[in-house]
């Protein structure tokens, strides 16, 4: 197939007025895989007011994403130049997996590891003589550029990119060898030259890229523990579905001590639901001292949540069902 039935929700949510460097889904749609094909049907068939197919599902999005760039092309431009530069920024923006968060925490040894942040700078160097003067290489080149084009179509992530590394690479090491020859030759002319570009390619490369708070959104910048929050959040998922509420209790805890949470709404009420399904376990085999302790952090995630008014209807039916239980409890 050329591209999936999500095609145009993809590139709707990569060029509409809420999206950066980064993607926007259209709000009401839930960013989770097994819900965004439904969500994303639903909303279609509300603005347009009938049942439709998935084709007509993708072109309606399509469409808003066009009508969009038609009516704001100065817009548009702007955000093509923050895709680029998250395109070559040296920071994987997880997706299926965070590899910061997996260096960090999990395979140590991955630091061993070659990334962009040392392969785009000298593949920059390896850029500087035009494509087109050399030989035998424009169909290399054409095939790296054009793959280029397709993420700032849509939106960035790192194994969006993934594709464009072996090329990449392949640069690294023409700018890497022509750095050399140039020293062994002891042409410092165009040895400097090659050393300003590497320099201009690290500080574009390797810089940390930040994006101002806008449309609700709160300031972002690629670095730190970003995005370690949702790696936590999903440990303790997998947790909760083997039944270990003490393993997802431990990884929500150390999602809430993330410097930097993009998920504080959903960490805290999933704190809150977890806590109370404790409760409820230790109050069934008699311990009702523990129940009570379970159950009072479940009203305080469960405030928490109320304070910050998310999801305030569930919130508010948990502090009821509390309220009601713990006095007995206690």
């Amino acid at each position: 197939m050329l591209t999936s039935g999500g095609g145009g929700l993809n590139l709707f949510s990569g060029n509409n007025e809420r999206a950066t460097g980064l993607a926007s889904s259209p709000q009401g749609l839930r960013d989770i895989p097994e819900y965004e094909e439904e969500d994303a049907k639903r909303l279609a068939e509300q603005g347009v007011g009938r049942p439709l197919s998935p084709a007509e599902v993708d072109r309606y999005w399509s469409s808003r994403a066009w009508s969009w760039i038609r009516d704001h092309p100065g817009d548009w431009l702007t955000l093509l130049r923050r895709k680029f530069t998250v395109l070559w920024n040296h920071y994987e923006i997880p997706d299926n997996y965070h590899f910061a968060f997996m260096r960090e925490h999990f395979l140590t040894t991955l630091v061993l590891g070659v990334t962009l942040g040392v392969v785009g700078p000298l593949a920059i160097v390896g850029m500087v003589l035009p494509f087109w003067r050399r030989r035998g290489l424009v169909a290399f080149n054409a095939v790296w550029l054009a793959y280029m084009v397709t993420p700032l179509l849509y939106y960035i992530r790192g194994r969006y990119r993934l594709p464009l590394a072996p090329f990449l690479a392949l640069l690294a090491g023409v700018g890497a060898e022509r750095l050399f020859r140039a020293y062994q030759a002891k042409r410092w002319d165009q040895l400097g030259t090659l050393a300003a570009v590497l320099l201009a390619g690290v500080v574009f490369v390797d810089h940390h890229y930040c994006e101002p708070p806008h449309h609700g959104f709160g300031a972002l910048c690629f670095a730190d523990d970003i995005w370690y929050d949702q790696e936590w959040m999903k440990l303790a998922g997998h947790a909760q579905e083997r039944g270990d509420l003490d393993g997802a209790i431990a990884a929500l805890d150390r999602a809430a001590e993330c410097t930097v949470p993009r998920g504080v709404g959903q960490m805290t009420f999933w704190r809150g639901d977890v806590e109370r399904q404790k409760a409820e376990k230790l109050e069934q085999a008699g311990d009702r001292a523990g129940a009570a302790q379970h159950l009072r952090r479940a009203r305080d995630a469960f405030l928490r949540c109320q304070q910050i008014k998310y999801r305030p209807d569930a919130t508010s039916f948990h502090l009821s069902r509390i309220e009601e239980r713990l006095p007995k409890l206690e």
